[in-house]
């Protein structure tokens, strides 16, 4: 079991290349948490490679907080965690 899942209804898919890029940098061990990604069926996401679990889940026309409910229910991590699409954590943030 995944010990955290990062939570984000993208909605704006020019801005999730900085969140993820930083994401990627979390002092947090890669191995102990999944970045879920909730998108419109038409977003092609460029996602570069990484040892981090991305899950994407399509889903039109959903409210971004519809969004995060819908990955809620399919995650078995012990910490959930929500970002925007257009967040830039710290690279300690988790």
């Amino acid at each position: 079991m995944m010990k955290a899942a990062i939570v984000i209804p993208v909605t704006r898919p020019d801005h999730l290349t900085l969140c993820l890029d930083r994401l990627m940098q979390q002092t947090f061990p890669h191995s102990e948490f999944e970045i879920i990604l909730i998108k419109d069926s038409q977003q092609v996401l460029q996602l570069n490679d990484t040892d981090i679990r991305i899950t994407e889940i399509e889903e039109n026309g959903l409210h971004p907080g519809l969004r995060r409910n819908l990955a809620v229910k399919i995650t078995k991590a012990e910490i959930l965690a929500f970002l925007d699409d257009d967040t830039a954590p710290s690279k300690d943030w988790l």
